[in-house]
């Protein structure tokens, strides 16, 4: 589209694009990637079309978010430019600790809460509205942390201590 063909070859090798970017295969940025379909209109095109897509980028999300083996900020903040509400993206977030899910939320929390309340440009995109449900649904789940540094206590020290010092960090930042 901005190199070569149109919106139809676009749709095309979409179902690719999107298979290897959501594999982190795709060498370029996933902001580049879901760029393009703001560029192609995708919210103008056939209905089942864009129920197809949202339902892509919530499962992606879904198994991203609880699989991967790191937290990827870019990703989250990409994916809700375009399912545009961050409250679906937090219920299916898995945060029991024996789960990836939960030490994905604890890399958040490392590396991002602070940014996330400071609303610095990590989180731009955000609305105020969602920065306080984001918030509010760190703090719900504060008790999943408590958990976790009791679960990690002897089998992963480091692990713990990580836990321990969020759970001083997201009580002295609100």
């Amino acid at each position: 589209m901005t190199t070569w063909g149109d919106v139809n070859d676009y749709k095309h090798y979409l179902p690719r694009i999107f298979e290897l970017t959501a594999k982190r295969k795709l060498i370029a940025d996933t902001f580049v990637t879901l760029g393009k379909l703001d560029y192609a209109k995708w919210t103008e095109w056939e209905s089942k079309e864009q129920e197809t897509i949202n339902e892509f980028l919530r499962a992606w999300w879904a198994y991203d978010i609880n699989y991967a083996t790191y937290f990827d900020s870019e990703i989250l903040t990409e994916l809700h430019k375009l399912i545009l509400d961050i409250k679906p993206m937090l219920n299916v977030w898995n945060v029991d600790t024996e789960t990836q899910g939960f030490k994905n939320f604890v890399e958040f929390i490392e590396y991002h809460y602070y940014e996330l309340v400071g609303k610095n440009k990590t989180f731009k995109t955000l609305s105020e509205a969602e920065v306080e449900i984001f918030k509010k649904w760190v703090h719900s789940n504060k008790h999943k942390l408590e958990e976790g540094f009791f679960s990690y206590e002897k089998k992963d020290k480091e692990f713990s201590e990580r836990i321990s010092n969020l759970l001083y960090m997201i009580e002295r930042i609100k």
